[in-house]
């Protein structure tokens, strides 16, 4: 016999002898007094895990306060690397077939000049071909077509040498006095001397970050702890260098048909690089 038949024949003899045994009433509140206890034990525990929580985020709150992010910047003027030439030719004629067969003669007098003067069909690059109609308008304001204009461009970058430059733009103006062919310079920066400069200068702006940090937490105080985060190539800077386009070089005087000696009176404009890193440190009591 089990224990709660044993109380329920003890509670029905009771009964027989007119003797009150509530044992049944007694396990029943014995019973929902331990889901009480139980159901106090687990919201209690619960109260304990969710200060726990709150504990941990504030001191984690805390832990990202005691910190400095600020920025480090560097910038450098460059002296570019590789030498442009730009050559327009244009080639008028009453037909299109004629405009053509105009400028491909004169292709080949330019090209022969350029691989005379030291250049490789690889250097030489074509570009902006084009046919157009040439129209002539009255006083009246009405279009008459008159003829066509072909147009091809060339451009030829080399290793930076002003003399060579010098020498190679007065042969080719000598050579081409008449307006069916322009003739322009420019510079630029070669992608070797880009990620040169580039690296250079990174280094530059996180020291210059960690200058400024060291100086901010000495006047606080405190001093710099570990490197928590970099931040390179921001959003807003795009990582583009400062005013890094090509440059134009001052034009330079052309020879005349008498031989009048050539200007070397020009400059190459200096190209400015700039780089930016943020970075965030820890701050430590001293």
């Amino acid at each position: 016999m089990g224990l709660t038949e044993a109380f329920k024949f003890m509670h029905s003899t009771g009964n027989c002898f007119g003797m009150k045994f509530e044992w049944l009433e007694a396990i029943h509140k014995c019973s929902q007094n331990n889901l009480k206890r139980n159901h106090m034990k687990k919201l209690s525990l619960f109260f304990i895990l969710l200060l726990l929580v709150v504990a941990g985020k504030s001191q984690q709150v805390q832990a990202q306060a005691a910190g400095i992010a600020l920025a480090g910047e560097s910038r450098k003027l460059v002296i570019p690397d590789v030498a442009i030439l730009y050559l327009n030719l244009n080639a008028d004629a009453k037909t299109e077939s004629e405009s053509l067969e105009k400028l491909a003669r004169r292709q080949q007098e330019i090209l022969k000049q350029l691989k005379a003067e030291g250049f490789t069909e690889e250097q030489i690059k074509l570009s902006n071909f084009s046919v157009n109609a040439r129209f002539d308008y009255g006083k009246n304001g009405e279009a008459k077509r008159i003829g066509f204009s072909a147009t091809q461009s060339y451009v030829v970058k080399f290793p930076l040498d002003k003399q060579r430059l010098l020498k190679v733009y007065k042969n080719l103006s000598s050579q081409n006095t008449s307006a069916d062919l322009t003739i322009s310079m420019g510079n630029e920066c070669s992608e070797a001397l880009k990620e040169k400069t580039e690296l250079e200068l990174i280094k530059i702006a996180v020291k210059n970050a960690g200058i400024r940090a060291n100086a901010l937490a000495e006047a606080s105080g405190m001093k710099v702890g570990n490197v928590e985060y970099i931040r390179y190539h921001l959003a807003e800077q795009l990582h583009a260098p400062v005013n890094a386009e090509m440059k134009w070089m001052a034009p330079a005087a052309v020879a005349d048909a008498s031989g009048q000696q050539f200007s070397t009176d020009f400059s190459i404009q200096e190209i400015e690089f700039s780089e930016r890193v943020e970075i965030r440190y820890q701050l430590l009591n001293k």
